[in-house]
């Protein structure tokens, strides 16, 4: 669900908000009602261009100090999967850049964590017994890809790099973003665009408070308006004195040149909006329901997440282009 943080505002701030809404880029939606992402439709792409790793199907060595690393492209591209987004699943890296051969993404996992470069749990998914394989990158993991990374500063930031099980208790809901991720990227890439890189929630809201911390300013009033100055500029919408932080963020290259973005998050049936109303949330981002069919049996949200079973997004979209 969408993570807010509140700031309270008075009348002639909330008609000032509503009026550099109006005015700014966010203000200019782009909603549909013939939604056009397939949920069984997944992306091969990597979530980051930034780094410079073995792409083809021999290994090849790539050194980090006094190591050195044997890599081929899949392996690379587990690597950048699993730091772009804090764990990801093994079913969905098999459905994804895999192509569905399970049995090389089994033989990458052994070799990815025989160099200490990957860790992996195992997550029950069922009282039958079967599980579902789960993947971080180790510390060792970080530094490689931190390491190999070639973005010049004029891009724009890097991708940042995740490692370890910060959040376990978030760990389900936290590789399903990966899926989701596969989803929209793929209708990112029929439109003719091609993958930038992603932004997590964790990052936008780092930036966020980086810019607004308490310390800085003499009044609350003061740091209030610099967090609104500090969500404009992170292109962050404010309803009703919440900041809204996504999932997730895509930042990607359109057919024409242009930049684009597209604000994600992960919404179960079992999410109440809260403070948002439906419309509101939906106007704000893009939302990917879990399908919740009772022929699933599933007795919760995790559990439900744990199935991998989509339905098709809710009938609109919003697609901001710089």
């Amino acid at each position: 669900m969408s993570r807010g943080l509140d700031i309270d505002r008075d009348d002639r701030s909330r008609d000032e908000e509503a009026r550099r809404v109006r005015e700014s880029r966010e203000a200019h939606l782009l909603l549909r009602d013939d939604d056009e992402r397939d949920p069984d439709r997944r992306s091969e792409s990597l979530p980051s261009r930034d780094f410079a790793l073995p792409d083809g199907r021999d290994r090849e060595t790539v050194h980090l100090r006094a190591w050195g690393y044997r890599l081929r492209d899949t392996e690379s591209q587990t690597l950048v999967a699993a730091g772009s987004f804090r764990v990801v699943f093994e079913r969905d890296l098999r459905d994804g850049p895999y192509r569905g051969d399970g049995e090389r993404l089994a033989q990458d996992v052994k070799a990815l964590r025989a160099q200490g470069l990957i860790d992996r749990r195992t997550i029950a998914s069922d009282e039958q017994g079967h599980s579902v394989g789960v993947l971080a990158l180790t510390e060792r993991g970080r530094a490689l890809l931190e390491a190999r990374s070639d973005r010049e500063p004029e891009d724009g930031p890097t991708q940042a790099v995740y490692a370890g099980w910060h959040k376990p208790a978030e760990v389900v809901r936290d590789a399903s973003i990966y899926r989701m991720f596969q989803v929209e990227a793929a209708a990112i890439e029929d439109r003719g665009g091609r993958i930038d890189r992603v932004v997590l929630d964790d990052e936008l809201k780092r930036e966020v408070y980086a810019s607004a911390h308490r310390s800085r300013f003499a009044s609350d009033e003061d740091r209030q308006h610099a967090l609104e100055d500090a969500a404009h500029a992170c292109h962050l919408p404010i309803i009703d004195g919440h900041i809204e932080f996504p999932d997730l963020r895509i930042e990607y290259e359109t057919a024409s040149g242009e930049r684009g973005r597209v604000d994600l998050e992960l919404v179960t049936s079992a999410y109440h909006g809260g403070h948002l109303a439906g419309n509101q949330l939906g106007q704000t981002m893009q939302r990917f329901q879990f399908n919740l069919r009772r022929e699933l049996g599933a007795a919760d949200v995790e559990q439900l997440l744990l199935s991998g079973s989509y339905a098709v997004p809710e009938a609109y979209r919003k697609s901001i282009e710089e």
